[in-house]
C-alpha cells in the first residue's frame, strides 16, 4: 500500500498536492526517478518551469486525475492506520492533536472562512465522506444556513424541518444508516442538487454544551472499494470532536458571520425585506463604499444642510431644584439603577444627578474638581446637544447613567485605574455631543463640512470628541484643570478612544474582541486583562462604552419602546429630509410608519446586534445578565409583534398602537 502511495508521489510534476499529502498523513517527502534514485536540476536538464511552460494544460489535467487518486490513497491510509487500535475506540486526544495541528497556521490568519473550510477538509480525510457541510444558527429567523459545503451554500431551511432541524432542536447526534427509508430525512436539498443521500451522521456545534452555534453534517461514507457504508461511532466521536474546534471559530466570530451571510443574502437578492435589513445591519459593519454612495448635488447638500440645522435649538436655562446642595454627596446617585426612567425627571434634574456621579464616584475629591467647574461644563455640554428626537441630552445622560451602574455594579473597575474611570465617564456623557440628527452615511454623501473636515472618517464621533475638548478649554469648564501633562494626555487619549468606539461600524470589532476575551476567562472569573497594561485598559473602555450606547433595548420594555419609537422618528426625518432634497433615501430608513416594518427592524436590531452583544458583556461580568435577558424579552415581543402585523390582525384595526404597548 505503501509503495503505491510512493509512486503517485513520484509521478507528481507539481509540488503542491505532494506537500498537501505530506501535511495531512505526516509521510516522509519523497524525490527521486522511477527506479527510486535520487535526481537533482541539471543545467542540461530542463527545469521544471520550462516543463510547465511547454505541458501546463497536459500537467493540469494529468494532476487533476492524480489528486483523485492520491485523496483515495491517503483516506484508505488514514482509515488503516485507525482501525489497527485493537479497541477499535477513538483516542481523542491524538484526534484532536491532528485537527488542531492541521489548523494551527489557518487558526493564526484569523480568517474564519480558512478555519471553517480547512476543518471541513480535515472532516473529509478523516471520514471518508463524499459530502461534508457546516449548518449555521440564525436565532432571528430560526433558520439554518448551509455555510460550508460543495453545492448549495447559502441554502436556507426552517430549523424545524430534516435531520439538521432535528439535531438543532435536540441538540443531540444522529446516526442514519439508511436516509431513503428514514422518515427524518428531508430530500428537498437532493432535489435541488441532484445529490443522493444515503447514509448520514449530524451533530450539534455548540459552545459549552448548551448554546447552539449550527449542525455539523457528512453523508455516504465509502469504504475502501468506493462503496457507500453506514457511518459508526467511530465516525460521530471524530466529528463531534471536530465540531468543538469549528465551534471555537464560529462562536469567536459569530457576529461578524451573521452580518456575511445576511449583507451576502441581500447581495442577491430580490426582497425588498432582504435590502431593507441589509441596508439597516451595514450601519453596524464596514464602511460605506464610496463606488455604490449617491453624492447630492451642492443643491441638494444644502437643503440637507438646513434641515438638519432646524434642530439645533438649545436650552440655555437652568434651574437648581429646589431644596438641593451640590455639595451632598451620594444622595441621587444612589437612585441610579439598570432601569433608571430618565423620562420621570426634568432635565434640570439630570443634570443635578450627572453632577452627582462625579461626587459619589469620588472622581470630583480625587482630581480636585470644583463643584462650580463641575456644573458649568455639564451645564455646556448639556447646551451642546440639539433637541434631536433620539441624540438629545436625556441619551447621553442614560449612557452616562448606565456606565456608572456598570462601574458600581461589576468588576470592571478591577481593570481600570482612577484616570481611565474619570476619562469613561466624561465620555460618556460627551459622547454624541452636536449630533446632528443624522448618520454619517448622509453626511458623508452629502459631502458636508464635518465629512470633509474629518475625511469621511467616524465623521459625527470625531466631531464629538471635538467639542467635547473645546468645552474643557474653557476655565470655567475645565474639570481637569488640576491634572498634570501626563495624566492630561492620558485622559485625552482614552476619551477620544472610547467615543470613537462609539461609531456603530466598529459594532462587529468589538464583538469579536469581547468573544476572545470571554474565552481566555479562568475558571476564578478572572479575565485575560492587565491592568498595568494600557492596551488592555483601552480596549475594555471601548467596549464598555460601546455597550452602554447601545443599553436602551436591553432595558425593560417601557424604556425600550420609548427608546426605540425616537430613533425611528429620527430616521423618518433624515428619510424626509433625504427625500425633500433628491438624495437616494437610505432603504431601511422607507416606509417606517408602517408598523410591520417598524417591528422587523427593531426585531433585527435587538436580534443581530443588541443581543450577542450584551450576551458577551454578561459572560464576562455576570451582574449584567439583566441586560441580556431583557433585551431577550424585548426581541420576543418584537418578534411577536411582527407575527401578529403579519397576520394581518391587527394591521387595519390597530395601526396607531405602540409596538410594545401591543402586548403589555
Amino acid at each position: 500500500m505503501m509503495e503505491l502511495v510512493r509512486d503517485a508521489i513520484r509521478r507528481l510534476r507539481l509540488g503542491f498536492l505532494q506537500t498537501l499529502f505530506i501535511k495531512w498523513f505526516g509521510l516522509v517527502s519523497y524525490s527521486g526517478d522511477e527506479n527510486g534514485k535520487e535526481v537533482g536540476n541539471s543545467p542540461e536538464e530542463p527545469t521544471e518551469n520550462s516543463i510547465l511552460k511547454e505541458n501546463l494544460a497536459d500537467l493540469r489535467a494529468e494532476n487533476a486525475k492524480l489528486k483523485l487518486k492520491v485523496d483515495k490513497l491517503a483516506r484508505i491510509v488514514t482509515m488503516r492506520r485507525m482501525s489497527e487500535n485493537d479497541s477499535q475506540t477513538v483516542n481523542q486526544d491524538q484526534l484532536l492533536a491532528l485537527a488542531r495541528n492541521a489548523m494551527a497556521r489557518e487558526r493564526e490568519d484569523a480568517t474564519l472562512h480558512k478555519l471553517v473550510d480547512t476543518i471541513v477538509q480535515s472532516a473529509y480525510h478523516l471520514l471518508m465522506a463524499q459530502r461534508i457541510s457546516v449548518f449555521v444558527q440564525d436565532d432571528v429567523n430560526q433558520e439554518l444556513w448551509l455555510a460550508a459545503s460543495d453545492d448549495a451554500v447559502g441554502l436556507r431551511i426552517p430549523n424545524n424541518k430534516g435531520v439538521a432541524g432535528m439535531v438543532a432542536r435536540t441538540m443531540q447526534p444522529i446516526n442514519i444508516p439508511d436516509c431513503q427509508q428514514s422518515s427524518l430525512f428531508d430530500p428537498a436539498a437532493d432535489q435541488m442538487t441532484g445529490f443522493v443521500t444515503k447514509t448520514m451522521i449530524c451533530v450539534p456545534i455548540t459552545w459549552n454544551g448548551y448554546y447552539l452555534i449550527g449542525v455539523f453534517q457528512a453523508l455516504n461514507k465509502q469504504d475502501n472499494e468506493g462503496n457507500i457504508i453506514p457511518f459508526t461511532e467511530y465516525d460521530m466521536d471524530m466529528l463531534n470532536i471536530l465540531s468543538k474546534e469549528l465551534a471555537g471559530g464560529l462562536r469567536r466570530k459569530a457576529v461578524e458571520f451573521t452580518f456575511d451571510r445576511v449583507l451576502g443574502r441581500a447581495a442577491s437578492s430580490l426582497s425588498e425585506e432582504d435590502k431593507r435589513q441589509a441596508s439597516f445591519l451595514q450601519s453596524f459593519y464596514q464602511s460605506p463604499s464610496r463606488v455604490d454612495m449617491r453624492r447630492g448635488s451642492s443643491t441638494e447638500t444644502e437643503k440637507v444642510k438646513e434641515s438638519i440645522t432646524k434642530n439645533r435649538r438649545r436650552s440655555t436655562v437652568f434651574c437648581v431644584p429646589e431644596g438641593f446642595q451640590l455639595t451632598q454627596t451620594g444622595a441621587l446617585a444612589s437612585e441610579l439603577s439598570w432601569d433608571f426612567n430618565v423620562w420621570d425627571r426634568t432635565e434640570d434634574q439630570l443634570v443635578v444627578y450627572a453632577v452627582d456621579i462625579y461626587k459619589s464616584s469620588g472622581l470630583s475629591d480625587h482630581f480636585n474638581i470644583k463643584d462650580d467647574v463641575l456644573l458649568h461644563f455639564i451645564l455646556d455640554v448639556k447646551r451642546q446637544y440639539n433637541h434631536c428626537p433620539f441624540h438629545n441630552f436625556r441619551h447621553a445622560f442614560a449612557v452616562m447613567q448606565t456606565l456608572y451602574v456598570v462601574l458600581r455594579d461589576t468588576a470592571v473597575t478591577d481593570y481600570l485605574t482612577d484616570i481611565d474611570k474619570l476619562a469613561l465617564i466624561t465620555a460618556s456623557l460627551c459622547h454624541d455631543v452636536d449630533h446632528p440628527g443624522v448618520t454619517n452615511d448622509l453626511l458623508v454623501k452629502t459631502e458636508s463640512d464635518l465629512a470633509l473636515l474629518y475625511n469621511d472618517c467616524s465623521v459625527l464621533e470625531n466631531h464629538h470628541c471635538t467639542t467635547t475638548f473645546k468645552i474643557l478649554r474653557r476655565p470655567q469648564s475645565n474639570i481637569l484643570a488640576s491634572l498634570d501633562k501626563e495624566d492630561f494626555a492620558q485622559v485625552r487619549k482614552a476619551i477620544i478612544t472610547a467615543i470613537l468606539a462609539t461609531d456603530m461600524k466598529k459594532h462587529v470589532e468589538l464583538c469579536g474582541r469581547m468573544r476572545m476575551i470571554v474565552e481566555g476567562k479562568n475558571t476564578d472569573g478572572q479575565l485575560p486583562l492587565d491592568v498595568d497594561n494600557e492596551d488592555d485598559r483601552m480596549k475594555l473602555m471601548e467596549i464598555v462604552l460601546h455597550a452602554c450606547d447601545l443599553s436602551a433595548q436591553a432595558q425593560n420594555h417601557g424604556l425600550a419602546e420609548a427608546w426605540g419609537n425616537r430613533v425611528l422618528q429620527e430616521f423618518q426625518e433624515q428619510a424626509a429630509s433625504e427625500e425633500a432634497a433628491g438624495v437616494a433615501v437610505t432603504p431601511f430608513m422607507q416606509e417606517l410608519d408602517v408598523p410591520f416594518n417598524r417591528a422587523k427592524t427593531q426585531q433585527n436590531f435587538v436580534g443581530y446586534v443588541v443581543m450577542p452583544l450584551w450576551e458577551s458583556f454578561a459572560e464576562m461580568f455576570p451582574q449584567m445578565e439583566v441586560a441580556y435577558k431583557n433585551s431577550k424579552k424585548n426581541f420576543d415581543r418584537y418578534k411577536y409583534a411582527r407575527f401578529l402585523l403579519h397576520s394581518h390582525l391587527l394591521f387595519e384595526t390597530l395601526p396607531s398602537l405602540s409596538l410594545l404597548s401591543l402586548l403589555s
